[in-house]
């Protein structure tokens, strides 16, 4: 049985913790077993302890302090770990250096479109390997650095028995369009009540559902009453039960300025909704153009309006892209082959039964060619 440490370098409610989780809770019980890390404990170690993960909690400043890299490097040790696995810049600096220390194999997931520069750092410094989302994301990693042979694809995933069509028939409510994600300025949340007033000229019976929450909530709030638009749209805050909200829904819109490869976009089209997404890193990678929803250059207005307008005007065409979806995710992006690429890198990565050393521990060969030296010089 292979132990693994998986790190987090955070531990709240979101993508990266939400993929974590369902990765634990997948893995076949009787060939691994994990053992988290996570920067403070709380609901998210509750729910990987009721996956069957032993769960640790340790500081995860910007810089690692020694008390963490002491912790985590004893904790490989008394456990048994095989490998660790990890998740955010700071868990894979502290994964980086502890990897070092106890000759263990180390992969980071880069969640991101873009790998950060402490990531590159720990990489190429601590010899680590790295998953990348899409392809896009790798061809950036390689462009800024990254070992080749040390760099992976493995797309994020959904569950597509648990994410599915409804099969009731559509309401009558009106067409519901909906927001998926965090209220922050990176997911652009403030074009969507821009797109929805262009949306709600032209379709009286439009609904605007946002489903998520953050900083930006207040000032979404804002712009729809001063577009008149604040009676069209419900703010849900953050939903517990996503399959149900996602058979709700006609259209799901994404407008980010960058993305990696959005569980948004993926559990929608496992739902049977089509998607309008702006074409940032690895969306097109999901989104297969004009056949399963429709792209528009990020930040672009009036492209993003139009698109959304056309789907809302044509249900017919909204349910053959939303069945187009569905066959997307099932042939590409199901979490069975998500969990089949990690674990084979898990397995690739300890297949030699014995500690790796990579180019990280080539001191130790140093210091006997030294001691060796030493030696013929005393004779």
């Amino acid at each position: 049985m292979l132990k693994v440490l998986v790190i987090t370098g955070n531990a709240i409610v979101g993508g990266m913790e939400i993929s974590v989780l369902r990765l634990v809770r997948a893995l076949p019980r009787d060939e691994y077993s994990v053992v988290a890390l996570v920067p403070f404990d709380g609901a998210f170690g509750d729910e990987l302890r009721a996956a069957g993960a032993s769960v640790y909690a340790t500081p995860m400043p910007a810089s690692p302090c020694w008390r963490s890299i002491q912790f985590a490097a004893e904790l490989v040790r008394r456990s048994g770990v095989g490998l660790i696995h990890a998740h955010l810049a700071r868990a894979h600096q502290l994964a980086a250096i502890v990897g070092r220390a106890t000759r263990t194999p180390v992969l980071a997931t880069i969640h991101a479109m873009h790998i950060e520069m402490h990531d590159l750092e720990a990489h190429r410094l601590g010899g680590t390997h790295l998953c990348l989302v899409s392809d896009a994301a790798r061809m950036h990693a390689l462009g800024v650095g990254a070992s080749p042979e040390r760099v992976r694809v493995v797309c994020n995933a959904v569950d597509a028995s648990l994410f599915s069509p409804s099969d009731v028939p559509a309401s009558e409510a009106g067409v519901a369009i909906g927001y998926v994600g965090r209220l922050s300025p990176e997911k652009n949340p403030l074009l969507f009540v821009s797109l929805a007033a262009r949306v709600a000229q032209a379709v009286p019976d439009a609904r605007f559902i946002v489903a998520g929450d953050g900083p930006l909530r207040e000032a979404m709030q804002s712009r729809a009453s001063e577009y008149g638009v604040a009676d069209r749209f419900e703010f849900r805050g953050v939903v517990g039960a996503m399959p149900a909200l996602y058979r709700t829904l006609d259209l799901v819109v994404l407008p980010s300025w960058h993305e990696g490869t959005p569980l948004t976009i993926l559990e929608a089209m496992a739902s049977g909704v089509p998607v309008v997404a702006t074409a940032v890193g690895g969306v097109p990678e999901l989104v297969a153009a004009g056949v399963t929803g429709l792209l528009f250059e990020a930040g672009n207005e009036a492209d993003g309006g139009e698109a959304v307008l056309e789907l809302a005007q044509d249900a017919d065409r909204r349910r053959r892209m939303g069945r187009e979806a569905r066959a997307r995710v099932l042939a590409r992006f199901t979490w069975a082959q998500h969990v089949a690429a990690v674990t084979s890198a898990w397995r690739e990565l300890t297949a030699d039964g014995r500690r790796r050393t990579l180019r990280a521990y080539r001191a130790e060969a140093d210091e006997a060619a030294v001691a060796s030296r030493r030696v013929s010089a005393d004779r």
